[in-house]
């Protein structure tokens, strides 16, 4: 996070790729990408706008070309600025997407993730039914090092263990997310199939 210069004409300290992987690695998935050296017009803020009617997230990069277009442009940062705020809550976002878990095959050990990210520790629970399946859950560890060091993933929820018998196991999750300054965390609950073959 550094630049040559106070008056260096680059779009940010950060660059848009650092910024696509950072909200990656939180659990985030990309679905459009315009990133470029060239600027936004009325057309791509309005693809802006209908991403977050269908409540996406919409990260844009700021560049100083705005303070030198302040008179012009007034009329677009207002615009952006009630398209941000056009959406009360953050909505959650499981992986993975469908209604299914990685198949397994009894008696083999099996293990799969379940990301959610921005999930508030103390408010993620998992039930897997049938209670005697084989397969349990636990929060993932930290890929880095953090404080305390006991500190656990949860927005990474791995199901593991060894099934005992064929048929369905249901994995429900829920919980909740962390909001930011402009929109409020929300809850979030999805049930997945794990199908147990032979």
């Amino acid at each position: 996070m550094r630049y040559d210069a106070v008056d260096d004409k680059a779009a940010g300290i950060t660059t848009w790729g650092k910024l696509s992987q950072w909200f990656e690695k939180a659990g985030y998935q990309k679905v459009f990408d315009n990133t470029g050296l060239s600027h936004i017009n009325q057309h791509d803020v309005g693809i802006f706008n209908d991403y977050v009617r269908n409540g996406y997230w919409v990260v844009t990069c700021l560049e100083d070309w705005f303070s030198n277009q302040w008179n012009e442009m007034r009329k677009f940062i207002i615009l952006i600025s009630c398209v941000l705020l056009t959406s009360c809550a953050i909505k959650a976002r499981v992986l993975p997407d469908g209604p299914f878990l990685k198949d397994a095959k009894v008696s083999q050990p099996y293990e799969d993730v379940i990301i959610v990210g921005w999930a508030i520790s103390n408010s993620v629970n998992v039930k897997i039914y049938p209670a005697d399946s084989g397969l349990s859950w636990a929060p993932s560890d930290y890929e880095g090092p953090v404080l305390p060091v006991t500190a656990k993933d949860y927005g990474r929820i791995r199901i593991f263990g060894t099934p005992k018998e064929t048929g369905d196991i249901r994995v429900t999750i829920a919980g909740a997310i962390h909001g930011t300054m402009l929109q409020s965390g929300s809850e979030f609950k999805k049930t997945y199939t794990v199908k147990v073959g032979s």
